[in-house]
């Protein structure tokens, strides 16, 4: 499966008077300010689940040095205790975006200051073992990536299904080495 993309992730502007475009896009156009690095101000809209959509970074000429794009929805890691692993993650600069009751209690946690996937813990259960369990790509078409991997003959292709704990609808399917991938849609 060709990862598709599923949203427009951030973009990223260069600007020679940095004041100025920060008046703009905070104080005209409404976006919040939500971290500093250097010459870098992060921004986003007041109910954006993302750290950042929109940085400005402070430069001779106006440009935009790049634009990222949203293809991984989340990685999934089985922790020996979850509770430790969230409160470690903490202290590498992760911001904890929710907790769910999904297998248990998991805890959804995101970089604070740079662009990344969600990292989802939970503490193993039975006979799982600690690791990464899965990788999930996000899509808005779960019905047509489901139909694509399973006309490509991909191991294992579920038909999706709903998780009501975390909003998502997914489809679990195996790589030729049998680790689990997930395409998930969300309601958020």
């Amino acid at each position: 499966m060709t990862p598709e993309i599923h949203s427009l992730g951030h973009v990223a502007l260069e600007t020679p008077d940095l004041d100025a475009s920060l008046y703009f896009f905070r104080d005209s156009v409404g976006l919040e300010e939500v971290a500093r690095v250097d010459d870098t101000v992060y921004l986003r809209g007041v109910d954006e689940f993302d750290h950042h959509s929109l940085s400005l970074t402070a430069a001779e000429e106006p440009g935009v040095d790049h634009i990222g794009w949203q293809t991984v929805d989340h990685i999934e890691i089985e922790a020996s205790d979850a509770d430790e692993m969230a409160d470690f993650l903490k202290t590498l600069g992760y911001e904890e975006v929710r907790t769910t009751e999904h297998h248990g209690t998991s805890y959804e946690l995101q970089p604070a200051d740079w662009e990344g996937p969600i990292i989802e813990l939970h503490t193993v259960e039975g006979e799982e073992t600690p690791g990464i369990n899965h990788i999930a790509f996000a899509t808005d078409d779960i019905e047509d990536v489901t139909q694509t991997l399973k006309n490509e003959d991909v191991d294992q292709v579920s038909d999706p299904y709903y998780v009501e704990k975390t909003g998502r609808t997914i489809t679990n399917f195996r790589d030729p080495d049998g680790r689990r991938f997930q395409a998930v849609s969300s309601e958020e």
